[in-house]
């Protein structure tokens, strides 16, 4: 072999290679995508869980002193506390 036929080899394993990079670079590119949409979908879902205990625990609250109210004023039951 000369000279010649080795820059070709070369050249043509450097292509190759480049072409090897860029799918692998490509499935890399995707699978972050595919991480960063899991993790939106998981936060979404814990922000929209902790959203739902604040009301809830805002509507229990509320809830619990009507009851309070009503049964002092119907039963004349001191409330106990809890």
């Amino acid at each position: 072999m000369d000279q010649k036929d080795l820059k070709q080899i070369a050249k043509l394993i450097r292509t190759e290679f480049e072409i090897h990079d860029e799918k692998w670079e490509g499935k890399i590119l995707e699978w972050k995508s595919e991480i960063v949409d899991s993790v939106d979908q998981m936060a979404k879902e814990i922000r929209d869980e902790r959203e739902f205990r604040e009301i809830a625990s805002s509507q229990i609250t509320g809830n619990t002193r009507r009851i309070e109210k009503l049964e002092t004023k119907v039963f004349g039951v001191v409330p106990s506390g809890i």
